[in-house]
């Protein structure tokens, strides 16, 4: 049985050997970068950062990743984490230590109940301080495990510059972030239907619940994004978003956002003389230098894949998704490169074959996934050759297992022959030596005593 199992090993790792040596081989290589071009719009700002929503690309920055005092930018985060947290129709009583928070407040009053949307209108339209404080409270129990909260969710967004220390960006030790970072909050936060649509809004009006009051009062707040302001000299009808912000420290701070034909960019503009000019040049210059394109489309854009040891030498194969890239107006469309799995025969439509990756203009590389769109069967030469695989393995086998057998017949006969020689060899010691028992003819004692026959008296 022991000699058995040996082979059963020997076996197993013959057969987990072959398939290794037909692993598939990933094609390692990188794309061309993509170049952006001009050094961008003449700014106040000290920092500033241009991108485009849909893909992130950076199309403009300056002092992007210089640690600053965000202001009110910081309700972005706030707004975030609040989306996140849902069940934004839900009831909220206002705390005395929210009703206290100073600055572009909605003047709420401790006891009051207004809804966690409503909350969050008040923050982001109004820039209110209160209203951040009340939306930390509800979120997470207290304002500091709110922030914990707050610091945590950038760390999980890679932020490198940023630290919070409150919910509504007051001044405090340690509370800091970048132009980079702020936008990286606002894009993530843009993500969310109602967080989209509540910056977008000119004014806001909701219903507070007050303890004496007999009936609910109405509040109404207007925003403080001026380029959202019909009938204001900075009104944008391009602008659709963010948020501003203010401290003395800080500086004019803005985050605007913009469409044009669909197709949305968000800048991040800190420290500046002028955040409203700053804000629409950044926007505007991005439109005017960049176009949004299709480079690949999803189940249009098709190519060959190479396919080891199949029936045809190539595939054909269609993208998953679909890529888009902004690219700069005088650039050229770039040309997707395959970079393909070399993936054996069989295929089945629909299995994955490989990528198709397109370099943006950030250096960073964006890919769509290859599926297959027919089937793809194994060669003859493929079939023969897994067969005389199998055969040489069968016949390894059987040797194997013939040699076991063999080694234990002979054992065995060799044993046999052992038994039978010693037998012989005993009964040839016992028949010269005796038994122990007398022999015929003789008498214990008898030897040494007188012959009672000789006459002797």
């Amino acid at each position: 049985m022991r000699s058995l199992a040996a082979a059963v090993a020997i076996l197993a790792l013959a057969a987990s050997v072959g398939p290794a040596l037909g692993a598939p081989v990933i094609d390692s290589r990188q794309p061309a970068t993509v170049t952006g071009e001009g050094a961008g719009p003449q700014l106040s700002a000290e920092a500033a950062i241009l991108i485009d929503v849909g893909t992130g690309q950076v199309l403009h920055e300056s002092g992007a990743d210089l640690p600053r005092e965000p202001a009110s930018l910081t309700k972005l985060m706030t707004a975030l984490l609040t989306a996140e947290a849902g069940d934004l129709d839900r009831m909220v009583t206002v705390s005395k230590r929210a009703a206290e928070t100073g600055e572009a407040s909605a003047q709420l009053e401790a006891g009051d109940q207004l809804r966690l949307r409503d909350l969050l209108a008040a923050a982001l339209v109004q820039s209110a301080n209160d209203a951040s404080v009340a939306l930390a409270e509800a979120v997470a129990g207290s304002e500091p495990a709110f922030v914990a909260r707050m610091n945590a969710r950038a760390r999980e967004l890679g932020l490198r510059h940023t630290h919070f220390a409150n919910p509504h960006g007051l001044p405090a030790a340690g509370h800091l972030s970048s132009a980079r970072d702020l936008a990286t909050i606002a894009r993530e936060a843009l993500d969310h239907e109602d967080v989209r649509r509540t910056v977008a809004l000119e004014r806001a009006r909701f219903s507070i619940r007050r303890p004496k009051a007999k009936e609910p009062l109405t509040r109404e707040v207007l925003t403080t994004n001026r380029l959202l302001r019909h009938g204001h000299p900075e009104h944008w009808d391009r602008a659709d978003g963010v948020k501003t912000g203010y401290t003395r420290a800080a500086g004019r701070c803005l985050c605007a956002s913009a469409t044009q034909d669909g197709w949305q960019l968000l800048a991040v503009v800190l420290g500046c003389d002028d955040c409203w000019a700053d804000g629409r040049a950044l926007l505007s210059w991005g439109f005017e230098h960049f176009r949004r394109v299709e480079v690949v489309t999803a189940d249009v854009t098709a190519v060959d894949v190479h396919i080891v040891n199949g029936r045809a030498p190539r595939a054909r194969a269609v993208a998953r998704s679909s890529i888009d890239l902004v690219l700069p107006l005088a650039q050229p469309l770039p040309t997707p490169r395959v970079s393909e799995a070399y993936t054996e025969a069989p295929i089945t439509r629909g299995d994955e074959v490989g990528e198709m990756v397109v370099g943006r203009l950030d250096g960073t590389q964006v890919s769509a996934t290859l599926v297959a769109v027919e089937d793809v069967p194994r060669s003859l030469a493929a079939k023969l050759g897994d067969h005389a695989g199998a055969l040489a393995l069968s016949v390894l086998a059987l040797a194997v297992i013939g040699a076991v057998l063999v080694n234990g017949a002979v054992a065995a006969a060799s044993g046999a022959r052992r038994r039978r020689i010693a037998a012989k060899v005993r009964r040839a010691r016992e028949e010269r030596e005796g038994d122990g028992q007398p022999q015929p003819g003789s008498a214990p004692g008898a030897e040494g005593r007188p012959d009672s026959r000789s006459g002797a008296a």
